[in-house]
């Protein structure tokens, strides 16, 4: 009887416990970026999506960031801003070397949303001046989860002597009716 009342007991435990287990997932997708200065369309850009609801880390903030140099990229990554990261984010990000910065630059933003039912997507990429602009949008449901998601999209751009700044901005999207 004690046997199985500790099976039962380590079944429930099992099973409860499953839903509090870290959650990750990353989508890739491109994105043309256009160039306000010359009106013209620039290359395709990758965009790496990566959703966490790992739970709210204080270390880990929002911001935005444009890399150009490996050095630059690793001294971020040793940065507060980054601590405690993702897996899938540890994962991509041993995939930027320092032959990736010798032709490109990356674009790394964070937004914590308040729900893990908020689905952001990056929309357009301008340049202007020396300034990229990112623009994301929202899609919130009618009913959401109080859980927060971390948002972490990197984007990889072609390098350009001349870029010094970065805008980001999150617009609001279709509500979502489920």
């Amino acid at each position: 009887m004690k046997k199985l009342l500790l099976v039962f007991v380590l079944i429930m435990l099992f099973t409860f416990s499953a839903g509090c287990a870290v959650n990750s997932n990353t989508n890739t997708y491109n994105i043309n970026a256009y160039c306000l200065d010359n009106e013209q369309l620039l290359g395709a850009n990758k965009v790496i999506s990566i959703q966490s609801s790992s739970g709210f880390n204080t270390n880990f903030a929002d911001y935005s960031v444009l890399v150009k140099t490996y050095a630059q990229f690793k001294a971020l990554l040793a940065s507060r801003e980054l601590q405690n990261p993702p897996d899938a984010f540890n994962k991509q990000a041993k995939t930027y070397t320092s032959k990736y910065f010798e032709d490109n630059y990356l674009i790394i933003i964070a937004d914590w949303q308040p729900s893990g039912s908020i689905k952001l997507t990056v929309d357009k990429i301008t340049i202007q001046g020396n300034t990229v602009n990112v623009q994301v949008s929202s899609r919130t449901p009618n009913i959401g989860t109080d859980d927060m998601r971390l948002w972490i999209f990197l984007i990889e751009i072609d390098a350009n002597q001349h870029l010094e700044n970065i805008t980001y901005q999150v617009t609001e999207g279709i509500k979502i009716i489920k």
